[in-house]
């Protein structure tokens, strides 16, 4: 019996730690370096890791291994990664930004224009990047447009040199920045025409050396270094709010998003969570050793965190799996679909607050015959917990109402689809007989027209005698815009008409054949 005893006592002590030991922080293989790893990102389900004086890793099974890829790059400190659609792009503190594309990574300089090449921060807003640099007089905010070629300098408004340290995008009107000081001209910035015009924004900021900018829905947290701890607006940073409660750090180094849910990585107080917008934070660094830390990144199944400081063997890339601290995956989460026409078009538009191992978008319309019909697959982001924006113009319709859906496509095939959205084409209101272009032509020309209800249309070529040339419609058409090309190889040069009849309808039109 006492052998029993001591058995069951024996297994306790042991299984217990143990299990204990599963839930909490582990460490990853990624490489060791006390400056720490300054960013994190994850996107189309790979982990990206740039580490200070290593360059980037990348991860594609959670971090469970790492494998280099600088190939190209020759200014190995890393601070920032961006994202337009297959380009992924770094900020150096140095040599300025480099572009790969994502299925063959391998790093092109990309700096022409950036006159500093310190650069701290990147964002996109839609298909434009935005840089932000603090190293030398011409520090301040850097926009491209053509994905890093060419950099021009957006900063009017900014007290320059401005120190950069953090930009962020609400992907729609609002672009922020964070100027890294104390004093006027520094603290958070925001434009509204993608940075030709920059305004202060900093009512109820007391601290304003800006660290990292993070944009939750309608939400924009501000990070500070030097004791300032969390702001919150919710008002496009027209008023802002501390939002400290239960921190035990005010150094913010780091921020990411994941549904409802926030992260800050802090300097000394490791990795603190908050699931209503930083009225409470709590923190969970349970086995994390190491509580200096520079970067946050999230996915479906972990929180991963990159740390500094401390010896080799601490720092790195650590994960908490999500389930521990009972946050539940969050599936495609479509935050918008909306339509609107445009002639005979009709523009689609949705928007993504996260995605979950998404393949992608199937658009339907529905049939004439009742059935719904796969007019194109849009390809999605995979995992990522960033707003993602996407458009689809279905083109040369005719006037009718049309009901169109989305469905969405998981990697392993499952599927759901979104609400149906109804959009109505409307047709030309009057009949009209366009004028031929190009007049004068040679050999061909096109002769566009509209009707406004089903008729029978005839349009016809005449010489200037009055003599029917040719016949170029003769047939029954719904309402609708059309056009008919009019070539010709074997009349002379000189001046011509055609003629519409619809219905009642007759027009007449001259045109000039010039061989």
């Amino acid at each position: 019996m006492l052998r029993y005893i001591l058995f069951l006592f024996f297994f306790f002590a042991i299984t217990v730690p143990f299990n204990q030991l599963l839930a909490q922080w582990q460490q990853t293989t990624a490489p060791q370096d006390p400056s720490g790893v300054y960013v994190l990102s994850f996107h189309a389900n790979q982990l990206y890791a740039g580490i200070s004086s290593h360059g980037v890793y990348i991860s594609t099974d959670q971090g469970m291994s790492w494998t280099e890829k600088n190939d190209g790059l020759f200014n190995l400190s890393i601070r920032d990664f961006a994202f337009i659609d297959d380009n992924i792009f770094v900020a150096t503190t140095g040599a300025g930004v480099f572009r790969s594309i994502e299925s063959d990574i391998s790093w092109t300089s990309t700096s022409s224009g950036l006159s500093d090449l310190e650069v701290y921060a990147l964002t996109v807003k839609g298909t434009k990047l935005f840089a932000g640099s603090g190293g030398s007089a011409q520090a301040g905010v850097y926009m491209s447009i053509d994905s890093a070629n060419s950099w021009v300098k957006v900063s009017n408004g900014l007290t320059l040199p401005a120190s950069i340290r953090a930009l962020a995008s609400d992907d729609g009107q609002y672009l922020y920045t964070g100027v890294y000081g104390t004093g006027d001209g520094s603290g958070v910035f925001y434009s509204i025409d993608d940075g030709s015009m920059w305004m202060e924004a900093n009512n109820g900021i007391t601290n304003r050396y800006v660290w990292k900018l993070q944009i939750k829905g309608d939400n924009v947290f501000a990070g500070m270094d030097n004791g300032g701890g969390v702001y919150l607006s919710t008002n496009q940073g027209a008023m802002w709010q501390p939002v400290n409660s239960g921190l035990t750090d005010s150094i913010i180094q780091s921020f990411t998003v994941y549904g409802e849910n926030i992260f800050v990585g802090t300097h000394t107080g490791g990795v603190f969570l908050s699931t209503n917008n930083g009225t409470n934070w709590e923190a969970i660094n349970t086995g994390l050793t190491n509580l200096d830390i520079k970067s946050l990144a999230v996915d479906e199944t972990y929180i991963y965190a990159g740390a500094a400081g401390l010896g080799v063997g601490e720092n790195g890339v650590w994960r908490r799996a999500l389930s521990e601290i009972n946050i539940i995956p969050i599936p495609v989460e479509l935050s918008s679909f909306t339509a609107s026409t445009s002639k005979y078009s009709v523009t689609l538009n949705w928007t993504t607050a996260t995605e979950l191992n998404n393949l992608g978008f199937e658009i339907q319309r529905l049939s004439i015959e009742d059935v719904w019909e796969k007019i194109v697959f849009v390809d999605g982001y995979g995992t990522t917990t960033e707003i993602h924006k996407y458009s689809y113009v279905d083109a040369n319709l005719t006037p009718a109402k049309y009901l169109y859906r989305l469905k969405q496509i998981d990697f392993d095939g499952q599927y759901e689809y979104s609400d149906e959205i109804e959009v109505e084409v409307n047709g030309p209101l009057t009949f009209a007989l366009g004028q031929n272009y190009p007049n004068p032509f040679n050999p061909t020309t096109i002769i566009n027209f509209q009707i406004p209800e089903l008729s029978f249309v005839t349009i016809k070529i005449y010489d200037v005698l009055g003599n029917e040339i040719t016949t170029l419609i003769n047939e029954e058409k719904t309402a609708g815009n059309y056009e008919v090309s009019f070539g010709v190889t074997n009349i002379p040069s000189g001046i011509y008409f055609y003629q519409l009849q619809a219905g009642s309808f007759v027009e007449t039109k001259k045109m000039v054949l010039m061989k």
